[in-house]
């Protein structure tokens, strides 16, 4: 009976908030309602690197105590949380682990600078501008500055247009996006068009021409691509750096024909093969539930012409 006091020095953790946990060999585990609290600080010892695009997405490296397993959220530049290094879902080339040092390691992609309009022309982007990191555990001390980063114009890629301007979503076509500071052969950048990966095929400072798998019909959309440059981060895209794409049936004529086939359809629409017409499966669903294959004969952009076909003899047997 009566009280004790137990000293122990606490080794290398993770940033936050912790519960003492004490257990005795002879008596088990303290109450847990009772356990004190325990903040531990993360020390940041340096960043890598310490300039990147002002439109995000750099992969930046933080080294020093405490980052294991904390959240890429737990970051933030100029008060805006980092993400974690993926982009779309898939992460992003970070290079082989560093196991050389003692110190933990956390890797991250900045924010967009705080207000930075990336449709405004160049000109107007501020040259350099320097924003304080802070880490959000423990919140006790959420606004203690531990380092600082830059945004630079001179770090930051950017597409000013996409060719074509439209394309059918039926056929799968290669994309141009000319731009600067595009990066180089060395690593290949990373293009989406909404979550579909565009497979880069070649690529220079001034222009990257990606693959773009067709997609499932759909009326006109515009799209606006998400590109990754390693070393630098996200491009900043132009007011020009969209492209439209649609594949649709707009209106079938004539409305009836005979079941035994031979009609034949004129369909009116956007996104048709203007290459190869004949490369269309047409099939057109009955009332009753049942299918007819409409072999194409001619078409152009917009307009395909096609033979319905008829039902297949019934067989019969006479005794």
């Amino acid at each position: 009976p009566g009280s004790k006091s137990v000293a122990c020095i606490v080794q290398s953790g993770n940033a936050g908030t912790h519960a003492v946990v004490l257990t005795s060999a002879a008596q088990g585990r303290a109450d847990p309602a009772d356990a004190p609290v325990v903040e531990y600080e993360p020390t940041i010892l340096a960043i890598r690197p310490v300039l990147g695009s002002l439109a995000g997405g750099t992969l930046i490296t933080l080294y020093g105590d405490g980052l294991d397993g904390l959240p890429c959220s737990a970051v933030a530049l100029g008060g805006v949380p980092c993400s974690p290094p993926e982009v779309m879902g898939g992460r992003v080339p970070v290079g082989a682990e560093d196991n050389s040092t003692a110190v933990s390691i956390l890797r991250c992609l900045t924010p967009a600078l705080p207000g930075f309009n990336e449709e405004s022309h160049w000109d107007s982007w501020p040259l350099e501008t320097r924003v304080d990191l802070t880490v959000l555990v423990p919140a006790s001390r959420a606004s203690d500055v531990r380092g600082d980063f830059s945004y630079a114009a001179n770090r930051t890629p950017s597409v000013a247009a996409v060719a074509p301007p439209t394309r059918s979503a039926a056929l799968s076509t290669t994309i141009r996006l000319d731009g600067t500071s595009l990066g180089d052969s060395s690593e290949a950048p990373l293009v989406f068009v909404d979550s579909q990966a565009c497979s880069v095929v070649a690529q220079n400072p001034m222009n990257i021409s990606c693959w773009l798998q067709r997609s499932s019909p759909l009326a006109a959309t515009t799209h606006k691509p998400v590109v990754w440059i390693p070393g630098n981060g996200f491009a900043a895209m132009g007011p020009l750096s969209t492209f439209t794409s649609h594949f649709e049936v707009r209106a079938v004529s004539p409305a009836s024909g005979s079941l035994a086939g031979g009609a034949i359809l004129s369909i009116d629409g956007v996104g048709f093969s203007v290459i190869d017409p004949l490369k269309h499966e047409v099939t057109v669903m009955l009332t009753n539930g049942m299918q007819r294959t409409c072999k194409v004969l001619a078409g152009n952009a917009s307009h395909l012409r096609c033979e319905l076909q008829g039902a297949a003899p019934l067989a019969s047997v006479h005794g």
